[in-house]
């Protein structure tokens, strides 16, 4: 029995086993520290998709107890197992998403992640008083693809800037997780100290997952041009 494990060597490769080129190639070429991270454009386009990808997701999970019972009216009881409920569906969801971004690709992933979220907004947005089914169906989607989120994003900074530094290089892109998980909830605490109902703070959110959306546009279109480049520079 082994009761030390050695670091594996950079550039190992399990014997019998050639890493797609597709991959491989592209993990070997961007391997770059966080300076060489924030020096790329795709960087902040990437952050301010977990941005919102994170914000509706940690403002339900935040208050999801207080959404049951002042939005459906249920019980301390009933609410808690909303709380549980969510967990589970997040958990499922990052699950779910780590095979579904192994056959579609990360950012395609996210893109449909979005779509679910607005979904699920849209159910909490018309979710009243005794609305148990559509309120259900609500959190279980924002569940779902805010997992989506957690589940992808470590592997989509990993495919972007590589795997050699990618424990720092995430580290600095959690802090588009750690922003969303500050004023997540002190909007929605803030809009229904203005209201007193939590509906706006749905329309909020959805707004930021439209963004969201359209940024995954905008990094397909960005990483196509750095990859132009890149080929221009190797037939020149």
């Amino acid at each position: 029995m082994h009761w030390f494990n050695d670091k594996c060597p950079a550039g190992f490769v399990p014997e019998g086993w050639t890493p797609p080129a597709s991959q491989g190639n592209k993990l070997n070429q961007n391997d770059k520290d966080w300076k060489g991270m924030l020096a790329s454009p795709i960087f902040y386009v990437m952050i301010l998709v977990l941005l919102c990808g994170a914000f509706y997701g940690l403002m339900c999970s935040a208050l999801a107890s207080p959404l049951a019972q002042g939005m459906i009216g249920m019980s301390v009881a009933a609410a808690t197992t909303v709380v549980s409920v969510l967990a589970l569906f997040n958990t499922g969801g990052r699950i779910i998403a780590g095979y579904v971004s192994d056959k579609i690709g990360r950012n395609n992933t996210l893109a449909v992640a979005f779509i679910f979220a607005i979904i699920g907004l849209i159910c909490l947005y018309f979710s009243g008083k005794g609305d148990i089914t559509r309120f259900y169906i609500g959190i279980i989607t924002v569940g779902v693809s805010f997992g989506a989120f957690m589940g992808v994003f470590p592997g989509f900074t990993a495919d972007q800037f590589g795997t050699k530094h990618n424990s720092v290089n995430y580290g600095i892109m959690f802090i588009g997780f750690a922003i969303s998980g500050y004023f997540g909830p002190t909007v929605m605490k803030n809009v229904y100290a203005a209201d007193h109902r939590y509906q706006r703070a749905f329309l909020i959110a959805a707004i930021l997952c439209v963004i969201g959306f359209a940024l995954t546009f905008v990094y397909r279109f960005i990483t196509k041009k750095e990859n132009n480049k890149i080929y221009d520079l190797k037939s020149a």
